[in-house]
């Protein structure tokens, strides 16, 4: 009977450290992105629109309940864009194929105001809003607007314009090429950065807008010039041009909004031959958010900083991904937790992996179809909000003439 319960408490150790291998081996696979498939949207034009409409750059595209918004940018030539709103469904087949619609600029009454003709302005969502803010025309700074912004009414279609408590000397100047975040949670706005007459060009601005006090309120500046920023749960992060592979981040209490109690960090990233983080123009920081609950930070495209988009060898037609820190309660949180703790093994954050694409066949369509996108900035990008998807249109090529495509960027 002793070598019976011997040979059980052997199986039964046997059994589980065989699942405590596998648990840890589980555990202990990279938690990077590293490989991704780039589809080209095959368009169908309505009656009303024609895709060299949405050639464009310098635009705002912003994704409400799987449909992407284009507002704004330059066309042809340099001109600013008319302002309607281009709407673009988020194709759900593959290849992926949609429908390309417009909304004539429309005010809440027949005397309301629209948003004027713009471009290198900033927009984000906030539910079924897209909200505009700041941009420049030929002259310079969009002026007319003040402190303020619009909001597009997704479901109406409607503009309207925000009124905003009269704070001298405490609301951000006119300014572009900058961006804006919404946190939903307490129904915050988030500026930071941009350019434009009586802002210090060499340092980034941040502020947050208070929809219930309808008043803005100033947060501690990053001392350098930003090329890339998102915003993740409540910490803002941003790419200065001092050095590559050098991420800042701000963490603010939304729920206090106590700019004394906060500080820029500055992350220093692992070292590797990705070249992440680099400083370059035109380039976008999309925030992306798997289904575990691990989040990425998406450096797509761009050019050097201080190149001009004419030189070739300074375009980038890269996607390059940065995992920071995960949620400690969420899935993957718990697992980086647990990777952290294993021998030999990381979690992967604040490390940069480029991204390998995957060949997809180009659409068969009336316009020339690829295989993969020209390097380009100064695009419209977004996450698609299903923890799979980037959507991506239109910019600018390393000739300075205006892109029209889209795409679909599926993360694996």
């Amino acid at each position: 009977m002793a070598e019976i319960a011997a040979g059980a408490i052997a199986v039964e150790q046997l059994v589980a450290t065989g699942v405590e291998a596998a648990a840890a081996a589980s555990i202990a696979r990279p938690g990077q992105l590293t490989k991704a498939s780039l589809s080209q949207i095959a368009i169908e034009p309505s009656n009303q629109t024609s895709v060299p409409a949405l050639a464009r750059s310098h635009h705002t595209l912003t994704v409400i309940n799987e449909v992407a918004f284009i507002f704004g940018g330059k066309g042809s030539g340099g001109k600013p864009c008319s302002t309607e709103v281009h709407e673009v469904l988020l194709p759900i087949n593959e290849p992926p194929k949609t429908r390309h619609e417009l909304y004539q600029p429309v005010g809440v009454s027949p005397v309301a105001p629209v948003p004027a003709p713009r471009f290198s302005h900033a927009a984000c969502a906030r539910g079924n809003e897209v909200v505009i803010h700041g941009g420049r025309d030929e002259e310079g700074p969009i002026a007319n607007d003040g402190h303020d912004f619009w909001l597009w009414n997704s479901e109406l279609g409607t503009w309207s314009r925000t009124q905003s408590v009269n704070q001298p000397h405490e609301s951000p100047l006119p300014r572009y090429g900058h961006s804006i975040f919404f946190d939903k949670n307490n129904d915050l706005l988030i500026l930071h950065g941009g350019e434009g007459i009586g802002l210090d060009e060499d340092v980034a601005e941040t502020w947050v807008y208070s929809f219930a006090e309808a008043k803005w309120t100033r947060f501690p500046s990053l001392p350098v010039k930003v090329s890339g920023a998102a915003w993740h749960g409540s910490t803002l992060y941003s790419i200065g041009s001092e050095s590559h592979r050098i991420v800042h981040a701000l963490q603010i209490d939304t729920s206090s909004l106590d700019p004394s109690q906060v500080g820029w960090t500055t992350l220093q990233t692992a070292t590797s031959s990705v070249p992440g983080g680099q400083s370059r123009s035109g380039s976008v920081l999309v925030p992306f958010n798997t289904i575990m609950g691990r989040c990425y930070l998406l450096q797509l495209f761009g050019i050097n900083r201080g190149g001009a988009v004419s030189e070739h060898e300074s375009a980038h037609k890269d996607i390059l991904s940065l995992q920071v820190p995960s949620a400690t309660l969420s899935g993957s949180g718990i697992k980086d937790n647990v990777r952290d703790a294993l021998p030999q093994t990381e979690s992967g954050s604040l490390s940069w992996a480029e991204i390998e694409p995957t060949p997809t066949e180009p659409p068969s369509t009336q316009f020339e179809g690829k295989s993969y996108p020209n390097a380009r900035s100064f695009f419209g990008v977004d996450d698609c909000g299903d923890g799979k998807r980037v959507i991506l249109w239109g910019g600018e090529d390393p000739h300075g003439d205006v892109e029209g495509d889209g795409w679909i960027i599926n993360l694996e």
